[in-house]
């Protein structure tokens, strides 16, 4: 197991301090699996679809390891400055590089072109790091920042980049993540500047050919915030789309009036009217099914309402139930489950098994609907996503 550390200076209530990003891999290979962890942040959804991009111009098989992200401390973290600072960490505990530097990042990235964008707050930053450098003395420090936020530099700013430098930091202004490469590329940090030139030339022709790689590549990544993908039963008719699409539970507790959005992993417990939001996104089109089996062992299909109504598209976040609404935790107490499924083709397998159960049941024959049920449930067993309790 493998851990590698970038620092974010973070503004919090006009306060800047820095904040430790911390990737750990796993030798698993998991395409872009990211595990649970007690520290791990509101933010995994937004982490795997950053990871897909970075990752896409890689191939092999460091592009596909397993990894908990976390920031020290924190479990709800704002704004996106961590983009950048994630996508390094991530390079750099994959790669190998060696822990030659005390890196400090901030900055988005878009994970389409993997452009290095601008935060705000950045003078405060600045000044912070100044301050930071006069009293600190880390090792091999590096601030990496966007060279979008040149334009809008003060005297102020230009002083801070002039006491970092004095103190021994390395200053990189960038516009995109392959303009650090050296970092995670230590080992040939001997070539010749005729020789790095070369490269640099090369990544750049590989940068350009992002949006085509990533078309090529997106049907082998998968983005799992909790479990494996699942398997799908061998006699199933139709095949779930296998390492596209990414989801993760959060809710709001009732004990605090809803206030504060939380991380939902399997195995919690949550009290009466908690409420609860499935975030879904995918890579590609396909159709969404989304079982709810409740204590009373009721089974629900909450998303199917007409053959196109659950034909999401590519590239599209959704919230489920809605935006403005969401599962509520009822008063009776026991295991309640979710169960995903996401497939190129209408299911005509387990779905049109549980509209005939429902059909028996408002029909009369009881019985025969329960029966029925039962068999979509063991069917569904292989696509559970999340148990909870209460």
């Amino acid at each position: 197991m493998k851990e590698f550390s970038v620092w974010i200076p973070m503004v919090e209530q006009q306060q800047v301090e820095l904040v430790e990003a911390i990737i750990t891999a796993h030798e698993v290979e998991a395409s872009i699996w990211l595990t649970t962890h007690p520290s791990t942040c509101n933010r995994k959804s937004e982490i795997g679809q950053l990871l897909i991009g970075v990752r896409a111009v890689e191939g092999g098989q460091q592009a596909h390891q397993s990894i908990t992200p976390r920031f020290e401390n924190r479990t709800v973290v704002t704004g996106n400055s961590w983009q950048l600072a994630i996508a390094i960490a991530d390079k750099m505990v994959r790669l190998n590089a060696k822990a030659a530097y005390f890196i400090v990042a901030t900055g988005a990235v878009d994970s389409h072109d993997l452009m290095v964008l601008e935060v705000g707050d950045f003078s405060k930053k600045l000044a912070f790091l100044a301050d930071y450098a006069q009293k600190n003395k880390p090792r091999n420090p590096v601030f990496v920042y966007p060279t979008a936020n040149k334009e809008d530099f003060t005297d102020s700013d230009k002083e801070a980049l002039t006491t970092l430098k004095q103190k021994g930091w390395q200053i990189h202004g960038i516009s995109n993540l392959s303009d650090v490469q050296f970092l995670w590329e230590q080992k040939k940090a001997t070539t010749s500047s005729i020789g790095w030139q070369k490269q640099s030339l090369i990544v750049t022709s590989v940068l350009l050919l992002v949006s085509a790689l990533l078309v090529w590549y997106k049907q082998c990544y998968f983005v799992n915030c909790s479990i494996p993908p699942p398997v799908p039963p061998s006699d199933s008719p139709f095949k779930p789309i296998p390492r596209v699409f990414n989801f993760n539970f959060t809710y709001r507790k009732s004990a605090d009036e809803h206030t504060t959005e939380y991380t939902l992993n399997s195995g919690e417990i949550l009290n009466e009217s908690d409420e609860i939001k499935l975030h879904f996104f995918s890579l590609e089109q396909g159709y969404l099914y989304l079982y709810y089996l409740d204590s009373k062992g009721n089974l629900t299909e909450f998303f199917t309402k007409s053959e196109q109504f659950n034909l999401i598209e590519s590239g599209k976040n959704l919230v489920l139930p809605a935006e403005n609404h969401s599962f509520v935790v009822d008063d009776t107490h026991g295991t309640e489950k979710f169960y995903l499924i996401f497939s190129k083709q209408l299911d005509i397998d387990i779905y049109p098994l549980f509209q005939q159960s429902q059909l028996f049941v408002k029909q009369g024959r009881v019985k025969d609907g329960l029966l029925l049920q039962q068999q979509v449930i063991s069917k569904l067993e292989k696509y559970n996503i999340l148990t909870f309790y209460h």
